[in-house]
């Protein structure tokens, strides 16, 4: 079998569910061996859809039973189009195999793994994950991104206990799941500069061995967009790497902090209210990609403006009252289970007076070695633009279904699908909120220049 690199072998021993890593050329060889090492005596039973079983889901029962291994018969959901991330498919599928003493292989890429790491949740039981595309980082993290009651939810759920990752059907998979996941991957920058400000205020202190795990090996990640897009293997390599390296800095860390920021909570906004390209779910990595260029177009204009200025005229500004927020919170959120879960996270943002006035004290304090941190880190959104563009991967709000003016509107609803300190509570502790965003999409602004 293929050796790990150092990093991922570093990031594995991190983590905190995941055990065994196989990625490589004709990685799918060591799936029986893994299994049978991983779950002796168990049974197993793939779940795949037609397009993931016909891609790797066939062969991989094969490993299986020629390692000795008792599987079932596969699970396949055979649907006409994109398989959608509906928990209702996961519970339904835990269900049927509540008295079947067995464990789930996910064969597929993020709306299977998710459905198979949720019904494994359910069921108390570990899984195996076999990645077929590298599209997105949750292959190798907690949680299971999907559809319930309507709402896209993170949904509580341990990863997997082992991955087999071959990077012949990995290559082989459409080039623009590819290129969604270098979407993924680029979010990473922008949940770096958040995090810093987030440490620097003190609100959540940077965890150093996760933080590098992610951030000394981003550049290289991102550094060959082109190759990403011709299926070059060592590029899919690295991104494939890339995206299981940023879950197991997830898992080392307890939550998503080390790969999600500002840029996530537009997503999962997107997300949430069920945006569709071509008829079809918008895919979270294009999502993120795009997300990251929204991102680094303000970042530029707050990494110019006078924010220890701002910081100290804002100082004595009271945050809004209760009936206030929801009031606005009204107004912004038409969907009801999209408007109500931002009431909890926006509530959790209000604080007490004298903690919002130290806070305001505290930027004006540390945003002049906070600012040049920041732009040691940054990329310009045109240059970020311009790397996922060649992979095929979004970078206007018309390619994802949206017009500049609702892009610009979903800044003032971002801040509120998470509680997570970010740059857009920097925004609004400085109240610069309107005034940079307004910038940003000014008529000399990036959003109605960049080509």
């Amino acid at each position: 079998m293929p050796s790990l690199s150092p990093s991922l072998k570093s990031a594995l021993s991190g983590a905190s569910t995941t055990k065994s890593v196989i990625l490589g050329r004709g990685g799918l060889t060591g799936l029986g061996r893994t299994f049978a090492d991983r779950f002796p005596g168990k049974a197993a039973i793939i779940v795949a859809d037609l397009n993931t079983w016909a891609a790797a889901g066939e062969r991989a029962q094969h490993e299986l039973t020629g390692a000795g291994v008792s599987t079932l018969a596969p699970h396949v959901f055979e649907t006409s189009g994109k398989l959608k991330a509906n928990a209702d498919y996961a519970r339904t599928l835990a269900a049927g195999l509540q008295d079947r003493d067995c464990i789930i292989v996910a064969v597929g890429s993020g709306v299977l793994n998710d459905l198979g790491k949720y019904a494994s949740g359910i069921l108390g039981r570990p899984y195996l994950c076999v990645p077929t595309a590298a599209s997105m980082d949750g292959y190798s993290a907690s949680g299971a991104s999907l559809l319930d009651g309507g709402f896209k939810r993170t949904l509580p759920c341990p990863p997997p206990e082992a991955i087999v990752a071959d990077l012949d059907v990995i290559a082989a998979a459409p080039a623009k799941m590819a290129g969604w996941g270098y979407g993924d991957l680029a979010g990473k920058l922008v949940a770096a500069l958040d995090w810093h400000i987030a440490d620097a205020l003190g609100e959540d202190r940077i965890n150093p061995v996760p933080f590098a795990l992610v951030q000394d090996n981003l550049d290289q990640w991102l550094s060959n967009p082109l190759g990403i897009a011709k299926g070059e293997p060592d590029a899919i390599e690295d991104l494939i790497s890339g995206l299981l390296i940023s879950g197991f800095a997830i898992q080392a860390h307890g939550d998503s902090r080390p790969a999600s920021g500002s840029e996530h909570q537009f997503a999962h906004l997107w997300e949430m209210e069920g945006l569709t390209v071509d008829g079809n779910p918008a895919s979270h990595g294009a999502c993120v990609g795009l997300a990251t260029v929204t991102m680094l177009a303000l970042y530029d204009h707050l990494l110019a403006a006078d924010v220890v200025g701002a910081a100290r005229a804002a100082i004595a500004l009271p945050q809004p009252s209760e009936p206030q927020l929801r009031a606005r919170l009204e107004a912004l959120f038409t969907l009801d289970h999209v408007r109500e879960a931002a009431w909890l996270e926006g509530k959790a943002k209000l604080i007490d007076v004298g903690m919002l006035r130290a806070r305001r004290e505290r930027i004006a304090a540390v945003w002049p070695d906070l600012q040049n941190v920041l732009r040691a880190r940054f990329m310009s959104a045109a240059d970020m633009a311009a790397k996922l563009a060649a992979t095929g991967t979004p970078t206007r709000p018309e390619q994802m279904n949206m017009s500049i003016e609702s892009l610009e509107r979903d800044f003032h609803r971002a801040q509120f699908v998470r509680r997570r300190y970010t740059s857009l509570d920097l925004l609004r502790d400085t109240n610069l909120y309107d005034t940079l965003v307004s910038r940003t999409f000014a008529p000399s602004g990036y959003w109605r220049n960049a080509a």
